[in-house]
């Protein structure tokens, strides 16, 4: 590998591994993003990726912002990303793949907690009210 394909890759790997909470859970995660990206790219020609480390590390990027098991379906060539694709899918359509599963989780769990709140919120309006 030349020269600028090592620095474009280390920069993405550093990302990586650096994260606001780095745990050892993360670090098991970053590991099989990696894991998994590898595996999405061996699904495709060889020639579809200018840089295939490059390529690697920013998919791995994308997944390991997700959990263990969106990266599976996402990734999983039976029925993932690469059943669907013809070519190599782009950092973006692994992102919307990933959010497209993601997305109803964040919400269900939003609205989970917003009706927390206004229960917490109604008992002590009750008790207010005694």
């Amino acid at each position: 590998m030349t020269d600028h394909g090592e620095a474009s890759f280390r920069p993405l790997t550093v990302s990586l591994t650096r994260s606001a909470v780095s745990t050892p859970d993360q670090s098991t995660l970053t590991a099989y993003a990696a894991q998994r990206a590898r595996l999405v790219l061996g699904c495709y020609r060889r020639a579809d990726a200018a840089d295939p480390d490059t390529y690697v590390a920013a998919i791995a990027a994308v997944l390991s912002r997700y959990p263990e098991d969106v990266i599976c379906s996402v990734t999983h060539p039976a029925t993932g990303l690469p059943i669907k694709c013809d070519f190599l899918p782009t950092v973006r359509e692994v992102y919307l793949a990933c959010e497209e599963i993601q997305r109803p989780r964040r919400e269900v769990a939003a609205r989970e907690e917003r009706v927390r709140r206004q229960l917490a919120e109604r008992a002590e309006f009750e008790r207010a009210k005694r």
